[in-house]
């Protein structure tokens, strides 16, 4: 089977790759604008934004299924870099969808954020309003529209969307990159106060839906998945489970940064979904993707 994934050089992408790779007979082919990691695969210098591009890969490869990862996860409040963001989240995810329709794809899977949801009630459900509280929020709620729409009824594309994704080797902005990064090197985190609450995805589990949604394409096409457990933890919550685990304390201090300006306060999703369409459940507890994720850089 030949697959195409975009941004497959990013933390998600290269942890779908390993578990793909566990599946013989699979030809993996990545589009990215950097260089990839892996000189085993097949690699298209490309960038999504650009149909040419798009075009190029699509048609090259020919590819059974697509694992849309390219994105710019950037959460810029700066009004001159929202073109690029909507550039890259929206344009290109329509690019995709456009060149790949006209091929025989089988089965497309985007990968969403609850970030889409934005101040929306807590639970979040999939049918429910979406009120992102930022530019990368909103052109990810709109690439999530997009897909869903073209799986209603032109290709069998699918959305699953994440909470805070994390593990081993991510390396971006990201609460539980600070917190690794505070651990290793005793440099204190400086933290909001720590009430609003998040609900985290280890990313064994959120490559794993990936792959569930591609090969149960037949009934989730059009539709949006959350993927989480339900559970939903105050960082001040998490950040004591985290000592708990890791013998670690001292490494944030809560209080010392304000909120951001329209900081998303609570976040936690509804599962129905997932469990009925893909018969999927998470199996990393976040005690254990805690120690998956800290304990081997601590030891070293």
């Amino acid at each position: 089977m030949k697959i195409l994934i975009t941004g497959g050089n990013g933390f998600l992408g290269k942890n779908l790759i390993r578990e793909l790779q566990k599946r013989a007979g699979t030809k993996i082919h990545i589009l990215s604008r950097s260089r990839s990691e892996y000189p085993d695969l097949q690699y298209h210098q490309g960038d999504v934004r650009d149909i040419e591009d798009v075009s190029r890969t699509v048609y090259r490869v020919n590819p059974q299924r697509v694992f849309h990862l390219a994105a710019d996860l950037r959460r810029v409040r700066d009004a001159r870099l929202h073109r690029e963001l909507m550039g890259t989240n929206v344009r290109g995810t329509l690019n995709m969808l456009t060149v790949v329709s006209e091929t025989g794809i089988e089965a497309f899977v985007s990968a969403g954020s609850f970030e889409e949801y934005g101040d929306a009630p807590v639970p979040f459900a999939e049918d429910g309003p979406l009120r992102p509280a930022s530019p990368y929020g909103a052109s990810k709620a709109a690439a999530s529209l997009l897909v869903a729409t073209y799986g209603k009824s032109i290709i069998p594309a699918t959305v699953v969307r994440f909470p805070v994704v994390y593990g081993e080797g991510q390396v971006n902005e990201s609460f539980m990159f600070k917190v690794g990064k505070a651990l290793t090197t005793g440099e204190v985190f400086l933290m909001s106060p720590g009430d609003q609450t998040r609900e985290f995805l280890h990313v064994d589990d959120a490559v794993r839906a990936m792959v569930a949604a591609a090969d149960n394409i037949v009934v989730c096409k059009g539709e949006i998945i959350n993927i989480c457990r339900g559970e939903e933890l105050t960082l001040l919550e998490v950040e004591r489970l985290i000592a708990r685990e890791t013998g670690k304390n001292g490494f944030i201090e809560f209080g010392a940064t304000p909120h951001r300006p329209n900081e998303q306060m609570r976040y936690s999703g509804m599962n129905r979904k997932m469990r009925e369409l893909l018969g999927f459940e998470p199996r990393v507890s976040l005690e254990e993707g805690v120690r998956k994720t800290f304990l081997g850089a601590l030891r070293a």
